[in-house]
């Protein structure tokens, strides 16, 4: 794999999981420090949605390149 694919896959990886803490964005530490979502939920959504955004960038993104010819 070229070096300029994994660094564009760690970036856009990267982004991605901001949303996993409970603390890692401003608006996040509002939801979860207020009570508006308990801990427990916000940790299961995170995990759904890192799984989800996972095979979306990963396997989107991999099918793309090698269609478009970085890959």
């Amino acid at each position: 794999m070229p070096k300029i694919m994994a660094a564009l896959m760690l970036a856009f990886c990267g982004s991605v999981f901001l949303s996993t803490s409970t603390y890692s964005a401003g608006p996040v530490a509002m939801l979860s420090g207020t009570g508006y979502v308990s801990n427990k939920d916000w940790w299961k959504l995170s995990a759904i949605i890192g799984v989800i955004f996972n095979v979306i960038w990963l396997g989107g993104g991999l099918l793309w390149t090698k269609c478009i010819g970085y890959w």
